[in-house]
């Protein structure tokens, strides 16, 4: 079963909750492939530098893009645990997003591709603000006793931080930097 499949099986079922929901081990599935891919994503931001082909930025962004719209009803455990990630995953296409259209725009040799790296721009503005907003609602509604992992619960507890006050803060501070940019 690949990625592409389980996001097929997880929007027919929020389409129509008639059809079968994903099984208890198809929900991990998509929840371990989809970690993975944000950090690959992640990852990727610092390499796209040296990509020189406008089109494998492009594809990067896509395939990041494909985490963007994972909902938390197909994913396993409940409250933070379960919508917290799809918001983290928005980050990370939103900061993929930024990183691509920079080194896209750097590449564009046409009015085409140019157009392109507004859209890319555009759309990543939407999901890195989108996902920043909601695990901001997270974090100040989140209480220790609702995270999960007993590290996680440590960690609010010692150091006042929750899981993904990382994504918030790069999500901010990308965000803070698109909006200085001359229009």
């Amino acid at each position: 079963m690949t990625f592409a499949d389980l996001k097929r099986r997880c929007a027919k079922f929020l389409a129509d909750p008639q059809h079968n929901p994903l099984a208890d081990a198809e929900r991990n599935l998509l929840y371990l492939v989809s970690g993975v891919r944000s950090d690959r994503g992640r990852s990727d931001v610092y390499f796209l530098s040296t990509e020189d082909d406008f089109l494998k930025v492009d594809s990067i962004y896509r395939r990041a893009l494909d985490l963007a719209d994972i909902n938390s009803t197909c994913l396993p455990g409940e409250g933070p645990a379960q919508s917290a990630p799809p918001a983290e995953w928005q980050v990370t296409a939103g900061l993929v997003g930024v990183a691509a259209s920079d080194r896209m725009n750097a590449l564009a040799g046409s009015r085409r591709e140019r157009r392109r790296v507004t859209e890319v721009r555009d759309e990543a503005t939407k999901f890195l603000a989108s996902g920043v907003q909601r695990l901001t609602e997270l974090r100040e509604h989140t209480k220790p006793k609702d995270l999960e992992s007993p590290f996680d619960k440590f960690t609010v507890q010692i150091f006042g931080t929750q899981p993904w006050d990382l994504s918030i803060s790069l999500g901010k501070y990308t965000l803070d930097r698109l909006n200085r940019l001359p229009q």
